[in-house]
């Protein structure tokens, strides 16, 4: 984390990590919902299904490593969570904030192709 942080500041990041990771599972769970799928499980298992291909749109939503990459940002969300939002670690909120940002990146050809499967669906 930038040196020149303070804790007004990482608690900025804290708090934009931490949404960033709960609209992601908000997405997941919304696609499962769509799909037909039960959305009511753990979002270990939502990520699980999203990198594989489901028959309704032909999409596998996550690559292999984004699948990892999601799943430590997702644990960080939830042990800063549970230690009510607590000051965080600059060192991890800097590695968190770096996996997020790889995660979004690697997500993004998924998420344009499911996007697109679902404009398809929607037009016909």
């Amino acid at each position: 984390m930038d040196a020149r942080l303070g804790p007004a500041e990482e608690a900025l990041v804290a708090v934009a990590l931490h949404h960033a990771a709960t609209s992601f599972e908000h997405l997941l769970r919304a696609r499962a919902e769509a799909q037909g799928h039960d959305a009511d499980v753990p979002w270990a298992v939502l990520l699980d299904d999203a990198t594989q291909a489901w028959p309704a749109d032909g999409v596998a939503l996550l690559p292999d490593g984004a699948r990892s990459a999601w799943a430590r940002v997702l644990t960080w969300r939830d042990r800063w969570r549970e230690s009510a939002c607590d000051e965080a670690d600059p060192d991890e909120l800097d590695a968190t904030r770096t996996r997020l940002s790889w995660a979004v990146e690697a997500t993004k050809p998924g998420m344009r192709a499911w996007l697109a499967a679902e404009r398809s669906v929607g037009e016909a």
